[in-house]
């Protein structure tokens, strides 16, 4: 049996076999991206609007959501920048962190995704699709951070972030547009654009992890004037171990890198590589404190290297 939509698959009042198999043309609308198939199945459940959805009769449907990938608009993430994407985000990312499999990376499609505190994205990281398609809009989240990845995942899922556009909220002066933490290692971000934010990526004792074609945007200054910025471009927590950032731009922040401890002063940072990189009208040096083994390597920049 076929439905064009969940609300109108819900709001049935056929009954069905268990086992029968029902299809859904679309999740809001026909041909929203977010229609799916799914067995009657019978028994205690909770409906989480993507994989169990209850029907009329008190039965509900077990989703089809094997694949590589989760499409976000199985679970109603609209991607049609008016509302906010953050709840329906939170509970396809705990399915997948709950799952027999929980490799497969959540993927939003070309669209703008509204979201009004910090995304903390779950073991299958995050694909969009594109950076010039798939904007992550921030702008009204006043948490320190926009999107969080890495919190003690285990070396065996190498995952990560790619192909999204994060704009940050300005007026949170602290805001880190991505923060990669201790647990996101032997992970790789590609093709990723922050712009507007006033820290770029932020690193907390973090190991084995790529940074590749990545844009970091702060806001314009004027440095004639004298307008000296706050923010960072790249900033980390040590340990910092074994990173590489190729193709990686810097425009204006404070400090384009700025790699800072007081409280760890036990700790060091090592093999640190930079490839290919620029670091361009920012109003303060870079800083990288406790570093041993770090490489520029046909880099461009326009500040003095500071390591102290």
């Amino acid at each position: 049996y076929t439905f064009k939509t969940v609300a109108l698959m819900q709001a049935s009042t056929i009954v069905f076999p268990v086992g029968k198999k029902i299809f859904w043309q679309g999740y809001y609308t026909e041909s929203d991206g977010g229609g799916n198939w799914g067995l009657v199945t019978s028994g205690a459940h909770t409906d989480d609007g993507g994989s169990i959805f209850t029907l009329a009769d008190g039965q509900y449907i077990a989703a089809n959501l094997k694949g590589k990938k989760l499409n976000g608009r199985k679970f109603g993430i609209t991607g049609l920048g008016v509302v906010d994407e953050l709840a329906r985000t939170d509970i396809a990312i705990d399915y997948i962190n709950n799952s027999i499999t929980p490799r497969a990376p959540l993927t939003l499609p070309s669209g703008t995704y509204v979201y009004g505190g910090r995304l903390v994205l779950g073991i299958g990281g995050l694909i969009g699709g594109g950076r010039n398609s798939t904007f992550l809009d921030f702008t009204t989240n006043t948490d320190t951070v926009c999107v969080q990845y890495g919190d003690n995942i285990s070396f065996d899922y190498q995952q990560g972030v790619t192909d999204v556009t994060i704009k940050g909220n300005l007026d949170v002066v602290d805001q880190a547009a991505l923060q990669v933490l201790k647990g996101g290692t032997s992970s790789y971000m590609k093709r990723i654009t922050c712009n507007p934010c006033n820290v770029g990526i932020d690193l907390d004792a973090c190991f084995y992890t790529s940074f590749t074609d990545i844009s970091l945007l702060g806001q314009f200054f004027d440095a004639d004037a004298g307008d000296i910025l706050v923010g960072a471009g790249i900033r980390g927590k040590r340990p910092l171990n074994n990173l590489v950032f190729t193709n990686v731009s810097v425009q204006f922040f404070g400090r384009p890198i700025d790699i800072y401890d007081d409280a760890i002063e036990t700790e060091t940072s090592n093999n640190l590589l930079f490839d290919k990189c620029s670091f361009e009208r920012n109003s303060l040096p870079m800083r990288l404190r406790g570093c041993k083994g770090f490489v520029f390597n046909s880099c461009y920049t326009e500040n003095t290297l500071l390591n102290r």
